[in-house]
């Protein structure tokens, strides 16, 4: 009983926290990552793309990337929000952190 518990306490816990997805103009998205962790989405092509996080609060930093693995080249960043918009040319990676 006491693992059934835990689980849906991590569960509800992941939940909760919201996720995020990255989307171009053509509506165009990734699956959906988890806003707990510090992980590399994408790539999505195209022109002109929108990185949010749904279903929390601004709180954190998210970053668009020109680069699979979200190490070099930042293409737009903002601290505290909830989305982030990169104009330019894909593909495109998106890191939460």
């Amino acid at each position: 009983m006491q693992f059934k518990s835990l689980v849906l306490s991590v569960f509800i816990a992941t939940a909760s926290a919201g996720y995020v997805q990255i989307c171009g103009n053509g509506g165009t998205c990734t699956d959906t990552g988890s806003a707990n962790k510090n992980s590399c989405i994408g790539p999505v092509t195209g022109n002109g793309f929108t990185f949010t996080a749904h279903d929390m609060d601004p709180q954190n930093s998210m970053s668009i990337f020109a680069d699979e693995g979200c190490w070099n080249y930042n293409v737009a960043y903002c601290d505290d929000c909830t989305s982030v918009t990169y104009n330019g040319k894909g593909p495109v990676w998106a890191i939460f952190h």
